[in-house]
């Protein structure tokens, strides 16, 4: 039993070690794979956006569809060097919320930065690109802000950790029943030995027996001399105190045929008397 629950306790501690690995692994990689979305939605926006002399012409209908729904999770939006909202993709509405402006730091011209957004409606993974473009002959500071919701990020990550766990439990589980198989078959000639010397004890058998597995066969021999050995003893012991009974009754014998019957019984008489 104590091997058993030490094996079981190491079992289950790798298990959840292995657990959370793969879970915080398969987090991080389809965060990632959120964010590199994100990047190519932003690039997209960039490469639709023309310059004219009047300024910057942003598309009113993107390529992806789902920018082009109201309260879909995908939006767009391009903000000036000020923070000032210049466009945005028509799924957004709640665009103050949604960017968060004053607790969110701009990247730098060329600069990009990602972040997830937990203050907002719902969760949210953002992108921020810093970009540069000339217009009316001047050149001037945009920051192109994507965005996509958790929602399916979570439900994601949710459906993957339910079906982790349930095979790891399930793996577990059937690793701690082949354990309890493996430890019973490889104690059970132990379980023969012990029975072994209880017949010994009882006098049904007099040594071990030798099917046993080449690991124990030293044990197996070290009992069996001790049982031999202890055999050897009783059998001495024996042979001496017969030697002795042997060595008392020829003087007995000669006392007694010595002493009259008369004798005899007054010596038995003060015998028992005393």
């Amino acid at each position: 039993r104590r091997l058993q629950l030490i094996v079981a306790g190491l079992l289950i501690f790798t298990l959840g070690i292995v657990g959370i690995g793969l879970d915080h692994s398969f987090a991080s990689s389809a965060e990632k794979a959120a964010v590199d979305r994100l990047d190519l939605q932003l690039y997209a926006l960039l490469g639709s956006v023309e310059i004219s002399e009047q300024g910057l012409a942003l598309p009113v209908y993107l390529n992806a569809q789902q920018s082009n729904r109201v309260n879909s999770r995908l939006f767009a939006v391009v903000l000036n060097s000020d923070s000032e909202v210049v466009w945005t993709s028509s799924s957004i509405q709640h665009e103050d919320t949604l960017l968060s402006k004053g607790n969110t730091p701009l990247p730098s011209r060329g600069g990009k930065i990602a972040s997830i957004h937990k203050d907002s409606i719902e969760p949210l993974f953002v992108v921020r690109y810093g970009v540069a473009w000339e217009t009316a002959g001047e050149m001037k500071d945009y920051v192109v802000v994507v965005g996509e919701s958790m929602e399916a990020y979570t439900s994601l990550v949710l459906s993957y950790r339910q079906t982790l766990w349930g095979w790891l439990c399930g793996a577990g589980l059937f690793l701690l029943l082949v354990q309890i198989l493996v430890v019973r078959h490889v104690l059970n000639p132990l379980r023969h030995i012990v029975n072994d010397l209880a017949d010994i004890q009882d006098g049904r058998r007099e040594s071990l027996g030798e099917d046993f597995p080449e690991e124990l066969n030293s044990l197996v021999t070290s009992v069996n001399d001790l049982v031999d050995y202890e055999a050897k003893q009783k059998e001495y012991y024996r042979n001496n105190l017969a030697n002795l009974a042997h060595s008392l009754k020829t003087p007995l014998a000669i006392l007694r045929s010595g002493i009259s019957e008369p004798n005899l019984n007054e010596l038995r008489g003060d015998f028992f008397f005393r």
